[in-house]
């Protein structure tokens, strides 16, 4: 019975992750130095992000720094809910994709994942601006489209701890 008690306390821990909203905790601490940069162009974001892993040996975690603003420039939003099988039994995901327009920039895909269900209506754009970190991992199979993960989102209470990764030319 207490076996049983624990397990269950496990899966909902690992299962239910919360997110809260805070003004003053929304930076995640990383395994490692943070350093942000502004988002390059669409065009050439994944050149300039293999650059900049190239050009620096540091061990770091590298991301991306915007402002998402104007809700016509987000298309295509969509929230599916995922479940895996674990150890423990079945889990939830909660996964968010849409699109990221910009005038100056070009397009960009976008995604978000969290361990649970969750209302991820904090994700939508509207008139208030919306500071994100953004780490890119990707090109769209279906359109080219330079793909990139939230990692943080102003306004909302770290959810994740990003991971630092070597850089140096990767090339012998």
């Amino acid at each position: 019975m207490i076996l049983l008690l624990l397990v269950a306390m496990f899966d909902a821990g690992c299962n239910r992750e919360t997110l809260t909203y805070s003004d003053t905790d929304w930076k995640p601490t990383g395994t490692g130095p943070i350093e942000l940069r502004p988002l390059p162009p669409a065009a050439v974001l994944h050149t300039e992000y293999s650059r900049w892993r190239e050009n620096d040996s540091t061990s770091k975690v590298r991301l991306y720094e915007t402002v998402f603003l104007g809700q016509a420039n987000q298309l295509q939003f969509d929230v599916r809910y995922g479940t895996g099988d674990t150890p423990i039994g079945a889990t939830d995901t909660t996964i968010v994709t849409f699109m990221y327009r910009t005038t100056t920039n070009g397009d960009y895909k976008i995604e978000w994942h969290l361990n649970g269900r969750h209302d991820a209506s904090f994700l939508k754009i509207g008139e208030k601006p919306k500071r994100v970190w953004l780490l890119p991992f990707a090109a769209d199979e279906d359109g080219g489209l330079p793909r990139l993960q939230i990692v943080a989102v102003e306004g909302v209470k770290a959810w994740n701890t990003p991971v630092a990764e070597p850089g140096g030319s990767t090339s012998k």
